[in-house]
């Protein structure tokens, strides 16, 4: 699934809600609230294949009332599927909910 991480790929679903599995098997929604790319970066230490085009990062932003440890979660979507393990680290809160980062390099 790594592969198809990409910015186009998460781009498609901008506004959209994201189902999160927390560790107690219970589930809570964020929405894909921002993505940003930071442009291409080889790296010599990776095989060819698993070059990563461009680096970027997605931002969640969910529930005031349910905050989030920094950690590995399982998220799913509709139509973009499962993601399994996605680091996710808390990067603000405001009165409109608390925001949630994964970056890809």
């Amino acid at each position: 699934m790594l592969e198809k991480l990409t910015p186009t790929a998460f781009e498609a679903y901008l506004g959209d809600f994201f189902e999160l599995t927390l560790p107690d098997a219970q589930t809570m929604d964020l929405r894909l609230f921002e993505l940003k790319r930071y442009g291409g970066r080889p790296d010599a230490n990776r095989p060819q294949d698993m070059q990563r085009q461009e680096s970027f990062s997605v931002v969640f932003q969910g529930s005031t009332e349910q905050p989030l440890s920094q950690g590995m979660y399982a998220l799913s979507h509709a139509k973009m599927g499962t993601i399994d393990a996605l680091f996710l680290v808390p990067v603000a809160q405001d009165e409109d909910g608390r925001y949630y980062e994964a970056v890809f390099n």
